[in-house]
């Protein structure tokens, strides 16, 4: 790094958000020239989504995050869904730019863990351990908003909206905004609601019948992330991850 360059602790927040911005172009940029077919999802989709609604400043993106302890923590992660057999790329992306001199942390579990996304299949799935409920690939057709002068590829606010909500089966205090947001956007699309986003909402209840024990420690995890520093929380979360595989539960 050159003088004339910032380091991540010098540079103010508008020159973060700025680098952050860029970084979000050129995410896209590889994966676009990697031939993948993905999406952005999380609260940088969402944001881009609801920025000039009532909802924009209470979904702004924080360059600054208050408690961090690492500098990728400072700033929004990207989270991404890609088609399964795309992650091994999302997850070299992902370790090149934890490298950069503005780290941004690239969120591709959700690829693995809750969306089975086959793009050039008419079916893709929700899955959770034994479970692979379909839904119409067409659902998650990409649509393209503008944040911070970058094109954004997304999904539609209905669709997106139903990414928070499923995910977690239980979702956090600070997503509230995104998803009522979202919601409200989408009020116009309801009339294919429930033949489009039924299996949705059947696999939120199938989930949480067939593995209730797994909300439960959401909630727990939930509130423990709300009261406690991130280093004690992050420790914390380490040691039950322990604790879980020395018994063979995970």
């Amino acid at each position: 790094m050159n003088a004339a360059t910032p380091s991540f602790t010098e540079a103010g927040v508008p020159a973060r958000s700025q680098q952050f911005y860029e970084t979000l172009g050129a995410v896209q940029g590889e994966l676009e020239s990697s031939g993948v077919d993905f999406r952005v999802l999380g609260s940088v989709a969402a944001h881009a989504w609801l920025r000039d609604g009532p909802y924009g400043a209470a979904t702004a993106l924080d360059f600054d995050r208050p408690g961090a302890h690492t500098p990728d923590q400072r700033v929004p992660d990207i989270d991404l869904l890609l088609p399964r057999e795309a992650v091994k790329r999302g997850q070299e992306l992902r370790t090149e730019y934890l490298r950069r001199e503005l780290p941004v942390k690239l969120g591709v579990a959700i690829g693995v863990n809750v969306f089975d996304f086959r793009p050039d299949q008419p079916t893709s799935y929700l899955t959770h351990k034994q479970m692979a409920n379909g839904f119409a690939t067409s659902t998650f057709a990409a649509r393209t908003v503008q944040l911070g002068g970058v094109n954004v590829r997304t999904l539609d606010p209905n669709a997106l909206h139903h990414t928070f909500v499923t995910t977690g089966g239980l979702l956090r205090a600070k997503d509230w905004p995104l998803a009522k947001g979202l919601a409200e956007l989408a009020a116009g699309e309801r009339a294919q609601h429930d033949e489009k986003f039924g299996v949705f909402h059947h696999f939120i209840q199938e989930r949480d019948q067939r593995y209730p024990a797994e909300r439960r420690s959401s909630a727990v995890r939930e509130v423990a992330k709300r009261h406690l520093p991130p280093k004690a929380y992050n420790f914390a979360m380490n040691q039950a991850l322990k604790a879980a595989s020395a018994l063979g539960r995970r």
